[in-house]
């Protein structure tokens, strides 16, 4: 699968489609199997773009969750 980024409006346009890069991040991350905890919202956030979740299982079965604090560029 091949992604042209030039086709997601840049975060400055003033479009109204500013938030493409952070939902396309969102949407991304969440078909790699993380679980989205906290979606892109307008605003000061701090820069925390996303808040998610992710759950390894080791080799005893035993499960590890690590939460993630994304931050979403897009020049």
């Amino acid at each position: 699968m091949t992604i042209n980024f030039k086709e997601i409006e840049k975060a400055n346009s003033g479009t109204g489609y500013q938030d493409t890069f952070e939902l396309f991040a969102r949407d991304f991350l969440e078909n790699r199997g993380f679980e989205i905890i906290g979606d892109p919202a307008r605003g000061a956030d701090g820069g925390i773009d996303l808040k998610i979740k992710e759950v390894r299982k080791g080799v005893s079965g035993q499960e590890t969750t690590f939460f993630w604090l994304v931050s979403c560029k897009h020049f």
